[in-house]
């Protein structure tokens, strides 16, 4: 079985963490507009790639649930699961008790299980397209800039020295373990699902801009690109 093109891929998405440091038309003014490209098109993966996704592995949830309403919505219900987990993330860190350091290793600690599952899912795959790949790790790569320039910007300092390199590592060990095959099918599509939801919110959370730095046609042309980039996928069929 060959590993290797979704070790590119995964490659390519710690790249992406590592080179945030580096990337310096992401800061200033000038940033807004490319931050709001890339946050238009992980919107667009996330409503046109993600969902469309997530209902095909509805289809092999239902079929190994034990109760008959849990069959009917697992999917879902794991979805809303992940999304509420990070949103509980996410809340907790900007309560007034959560100091500086507290925070930073507790977005550390919960990102890095974030990127390593995304890795470990990568690795369970088996024979992907190349569609598949190139809108997973353009999709990924650009959600992961937009997420990590916000963690950059409340402590860059942390970020730069820690916190990249944990993620980094953390998606390239989880391809590891996931190239290994150590759940079955119906656990791989739960922990996608899990993933889905997680994805949702940190995308709508980091991503979307907010009306300090809001670039409205930059992220419509991200958005539009990246659904045109889907879509001409899903007609060569190698999704």
């Amino acid at each position: 079985m060959d590993h290797f093109p979704t070790f590119l891929a995964v490659l390519a998405l710690a790249l992406a963490h590592i080179s945030v440091s580096h990337v310096r038309f992401l800061d200033g003014p000038k940033g807004y507009i490319w931050q709001s490209i890339a946050g238009g098109a992980a919107v667009s993966y996330v409503f046109v790639y993600i969902l469309p996704s997530l209902a095909r592995k509805q289809i092999v949830l239902e079929k190994t649930a034990y109760f008959e309403f849990f069959a009917r919505y697992r999917a879902y219900l794991l979805c809303l699961g992940g999304f509420l987990v990070y949103y509980g993330i996410r809340r907790l860190t900007t309560l007034p008790g959560f100091g500086r350091k507290t925070r930073n290793w507790s977005l550390l600690v919960g990102f890095s299980l974030y990127s390593m599952l995304l890795g470990y899912l990568l690795g369970e795959t088996d024979d992907p397209g190349i569609g598949f790949l190139v809108l997973v790790t353009a999709g990924m790569s650009l959600h992961f800039i937009g997420t990590d320039q916000g963690f950059r910007g409340h402590d860059r300092q942390f970020y730069d020295r820690t916190m990249r390199w944990s993620l980094a590592g953390s998606i390239l060990l989880g391809w590891g373990l996931g190239s290994a095959h150590l759940l079955g099918h119906a656990s791989v599509a739960a922990w996608m699902a899990f993933l889905s939801g997680a994805i949702i919110i940190n995308t709508l959370w980091e991503e979307v801009p907010d009306e300090r730095s809001v670039r409205f046609w930059p992220f419509l042309a991200g958005a539009a690109g990246f659904t045109l980039l889907v879509l001409l996928v899903y007609s060569l069929g190698q999704y």
